[in-house]
């Protein structure tokens, strides 16, 4: 990572800003939905999605929002804004955002498909993918395991701040060298904690891409993009939106209000820590990704979006359900959480400059999804309440 004039940094950790807006989420009343889906009701929900994320929009004082209202067979989706801070492009359905963390779902939901494909299993260690590390390795991580990476309770070191990456020696070669790389630094040097123990980190998640990579002999990108976004019909981009001609930029919080973030400049997320936080999707695409893990979760299996002859998805409705399991409060890529009639899924992501939120309630069979183009925790309360009012309010 390099850090431009923003000075921000991968975060999207369990914040107590964010456990305390998980804890009031999970006390928030969930919303009925008419049932009905005659094509009336839908334009009417639509309609009133719009209205409320345009008033969403002038409280917020952000640039852009998306937003995605998901049932079992229905995505209903709004944005607005504009694409940059006073700028004249406005936001559309099709255009990309920045998912940060919300990333690691993604990247667990692959895990569990070679998993069930049996190239590695759940229990699998680094030193059974890489054994020429052995001597090598931190003694604390001769042990640790694949989910346990994925939970979080590997004792890997956190690398959630720009600090962390800016003593790392230069890693040559493609993203999936590069990711092998910084996986034999970290597993080769001290451990951020006791193994077994929580301690958020996007180092563990790219330590368990390397593993994927190896086990299949094929980079992480191609093994996501054919297992996971293939299936569902659905396709995303690595880095910033904004490099990609006419989308979204990003937005950090500077001391006299929101500051552009050049998509090309200096500040960006290394490849190799990608699986962790640095997919870009629209909000549209990122839905249907959110859909399948609520279908899983409400027990019916994730619906095919692919037009391509063959490419079925491995996805299930055991496996969605085998990666919500938690150990304490997180599972893989997911922070679950009580709820009155059962258990909510949730995340947030942000590397400073957008900011998303994922909740998932099975028992009311709805998930929201809120995503803004700009950092920092002025942006990130306005998103935390609009998903609120979304979860608690009749559309």
């Amino acid at each position: 990572m390099y850090l431009g004039s923003l000075g921000c940094h991968v975060r999207a950790g369990l914040t107590s800003a964010l456990l305390l807006f998980l804890a009031t989420l999970a006390a928030c009343p969930a919303r009925t939905e008419d049932k009905a889906g005659s094509a009336m009701s839908q334009s009417k929900a639509k309609s009133e999605l719009q209205g409320r994320i345009d008033e969403a929009l002038r409280r917020s004082r952000v640039p852009a929002l998306a937003v995605a209202v998901i049932q079992q067979d229905s995505i209903e989706t709004a944005v607005a804004g504009l694409r940059r801070k006073g700028g004249k492009d406005p936001v559309t359905s099709e255009d990309l955002w920045h998912l940060g963390s919300n990333t690691k779902a993604m990247t667990a939901t692959l895990a569990g498909l070679q998993v069930q494909a049996g190239r590695l299993s759940w229990e699998s260690r680094p030193l059974d993918l890489w054994p020429e590390l052995r001597g090598r390795i931190s003694p604390a991580f001769e042990e640790i395991t694949l989910r346990q990476l994925l939970r979080h309770r590997a004792g890997i070191p956190a690398f959630t701040s720009g600090s962390e990456f800016m003593g790392l020696p230069a890693f040559e070669g493609d993203s999936r060298a590069r990711r092998l790389a910084f996986s034999e630094y970290v597993l080769c040097h001290k451990p951020g904690g006791r193994p077994g123990d929580y301690l958020y980190s996007n180092a563990g998640y790219s330590i368990a891409a390397a593993m994927l990579e190896q086990a299949a002999d094929e980079d992480f990108e191609s093994l996501l993009a054919a297992q996971v976004m293939q299936p569902l019909g659905i396709s995303g981009h690595w880095g910033w939106p904004g490099l990609v001609e006419g989308q979204p930029w990003g937005h950090g919080a500077g001391l006299l209000g929101l500051v552009e973030n050049d998509p090309h400049g200096e500040y960006r997320l290394e490849d190799f820590v990608a699986p962790a936080g640095d997919m870009s999707m629209s909000i549209g695409n990122y839905a249907l990704f959110v859909q399948a893990h609520l279908r899983g979760l409400t027990g019916l299996a994730p619906l095919s979006g692919s037009t391509t002859e063959g490419v079925t998805s491995g996805m299930n409705t055991a496996l969605i359900q085998d990666l919500h399991i938690p150990e304490g409060e997180y599972s893989c890529g997911w922070l679950e959480q009580p709820l009155s009639g059962g258990v909510q899924s949730a995340h947030e992501g942000s590397a400073g400059t957008f900011h998303a939120i994922t909740v998932i309630r099975p028992a009311q069979q709805i998930a929201v999804v809120a995503i803004c183009n700009a950092g920092g925790e002025k942006a990130a309360g306005s998103l935390r309440s609009l998903v609120m009012e979304l979860l608690s309010q009749e559309l």
